[in-house]
């Protein structure tokens, strides 16, 4: 599904500096080890991930976490380790999105994908984010650039690598949930895993549907450095109640927020975003499946560059056309989907309170 090479990103990782005398700790169902001794029957694709951010995790004497699935592999301070307790909020949006997101079932006599881990850094402070930016230019040089505008940031999640990183606290960070930011990251790397590349307003707004699935609030807002009122974790709902009304019937369309895009922060689309994808996210959940599948073939056809050689490459700002995006969700949800959205979110909280059911 995803481009990503394990085995390049470990040779990269084995040449890094970091003394082979130094061993990670490392847990899994209840069994202890070491990165040179992994517990009995630890998941080989967590391994894998292991061996990348080895280094990373020795300088910074980081511990790592495998969930019970494999499918995450959590790297946090081992001084003061809370890692317990920061699986259990996993698994609780694990849960959720297993039950609202399903992976489509394989077809008859088809091999099954081989399965994918995610690396999730709960990291302690600003210096250590710092340090691990400067290590993700050396295991993919072709984010050396990316990493430099990151600094500014809280945290990231990457498709390539497989990744996403948050501060657990850090100087001057008001209205902020470690808890929220645990669960928004560790929804957008499921969604990932699950079902490749999306448009990002489904990858986002698939996060926060998460949160207030989780505690019914929103705590988290990616690319926003600007203040954030008490008031505004649990508006959202609300305030699109309202704006659907001063839209005098008039549905949305897509292509209002469709193109929203990362590294910018635009509460507008961000607000519709969060409303479509809690949509999304209700109905039935193997259609669902098909429309996100078919979206990730659709960007995987058309977003190659003729290199005029025989060859192509990705345009890592390319996004699927509005219209199209449309056409792919009605397909497998139906025909007015706007219109249905608009109802949905014309209800206000009524209407969200489903996200928190089972």
């Amino acid at each position: 599904m995803l481009p990503f090479c394990l085995a390049t990103f470990a040779l990269v990782a084995s040449a890094l500096p970091g003394s082979p005398d130094e061993r990670v700790n490392v847990r899994w169902q209840g069994k202890t080890g070491t990165s040179s001794a992994l517990p009995a029957g630890f998941p080989g694709p967590a391994g894998a991930v292991l061996k990348v951010w080895e280094p990373f995790l020795k300088r910074a004497d980081y511990r790592a976490d495998a969930d019970a699935s494999g499918r995450l592999l959590l790297l946090t301070p081992e001084k003061g380790s809370h890692a317990d307790e920061l699986l259990r909020q996993t698994a609780k949006v694990s849960a959720w999105f297993d039950g609202r997101l399903p992976a489509l079932p394989s077809a008859a006599g088809a091999e099954k994908p081989p399965p994918t881990c995610a690396a999730l850094f709960v990291l302690r402070n600003p210096e250590e984010y710092g340090r691990l930016l400067e290590q993700l230019a050396q295991v993919a040089p072709g984010l050396a650039g990316w990493t430099s505008d990151a600094k500014k940031d809280t945290g990231f999640v990457l498709l390539e690598p497989l990744c996403a990183a948050f501060l657990e606290s850090a100087p001057g960070l008001k209205e902020w949930s470690p808890a929220h930011e645990l669960a928004d990251r560790w929804a957008q790397l499921l969604l990932v895993q699950r079902f490749g590349e999306q448009p990002y307003w489904i990858q986002q707004g698939v996060a926060w549907a998460a949160e207030w699935g989780y505690d019914g609030s929103i705590y988290s807002y990616p690319y926003r450095h600007e203040f954030v009122a008490a008031t505004e974790h649990g508006a959202w709902p609300g305030e699109l109640k309202q704006a659907l009304a001063a839209r005098e019937q008039k549905p949305l369309e897509l292509a209002e927020f469709a193109l929203m895009r990362r590294g910018h922060w635009d509460p507008e689309r961000a607000r519709l975003a969060f409303g479509c994808a809690s949509f999304l996210a209700l109905q039935p959940g193997p259609k669902v499946a098909q429309a996100l599948a078919d979206l990730q073939a659709y960007r995987d056809e058309n977003n190659r560059k003729d290199q005029g050689d025989g060859t192509w490459t990705r345009d890592p700002s390319y996004e699927i056309p509005a219209e199209k995006q449309l056409e792919l969700l009605e397909k497998q949800l139906g025909p007015k989907l706007m219109e249905r959205v608009s109802a949905f979110l014309a209800k206000g909280n009524e209407s969200f309170r489903a996200l928190a059911r089972p």
